[in-house]
This record gives C-alpha cells, structure tokens and sequence, in this order.
C-alpha cells in the first residue's frame, strides 16, 4: 500500500506525453542489457529525473507482464506523511 502526494502516473496517456516518454520505451527497454554494454537505459535516466524532480514514486506498466503493473517507490523523496509497505508480495518468474 501506498500513501503518497507526488505520484506519477506513467499508465495515463497524458501524463506520458507532458513527461516525453513512450509506453514503446517503458515497456520495450531492456535495462539490463543497457547496463551490461555499460549505457544507462533510458529508463533508469528518467527515474533518476523523477527523484530529482522530487517524485515519492512512480507507477508504470510492466515490462515483463504486458498485463502487469509495477509501482516504483522513490524511498529518498518519501515525505513524513507518506506510508508505503508490502502487504503481498507478487513474484514473476
């Protein structure tokens, strides 16, 4: 569960537009990959962006379940009345 003020909401056509990142790009880059050949991927870029900008957390569509959604919690930005836990966790193999 989540509890939070400064969300962005990466599953909402418009929100992805003002921020300038494509559902192609979140669910089709492979940031390991990126990784290994030693890029960052742009994926991980605009995180780092988001918790610059101040964001607690970010919810987007998975890469790896095209069904799926993940929330991605920004725990440096959590504010004192924000609350965050697990209360099932859900593994994809």
């Amino acid at each position: 569960m989540l509890r939070a003020t400064r969300v962005l909401d990466l599953r909402d056509a418009r929100c992805r537009r003002e921020v300038g990142i494509s559902i192609d790009v979140i669910t089709g880059t492979d940031w390991r990959r990126d990784n290994q050949n030693g890029n960052e991927a742009v994926t991980q870029a605009w995180g780092a962006a988001f918790v610059a900008a101040g964001f607690e957390a970010a919810i987007v569509s998975s890469a790896a379940a095209p069904d799926g959604t993940n929330l991605v919690i920004f725990p440096e930005n959590l504010r004192a009345s924000s609350e965050f836990f697990v209360e099932r966790e859900v593994v994809i193999s």
